[in-house]
């Protein structure tokens, strides 16, 4: 996300904190692209529907 839009990690991390606190996005599992590191967090647009 912080490469598509070019803004620094620490931006692009604070607006996906956003997301989620405002249940625009939620976290749907992991992905551990490396052997080294904390894995990846995969995020999935909350397509609430409320009647």
């Amino acid at each position: 996300m912080a490469q598509y839009y070019q803004v620094t990690k620490r931006s692009a991390e604070r607006t996906i904190n956003k997301l989620l606190s405002g249940q625009v996005i939620k976290v749907v599992g992991e992905e551990k692209p490396y052997v080294k590191g904390r894995p990846r967090k995969l995020f999935q647009i909350d397509i609430g529907i409320s009647s």
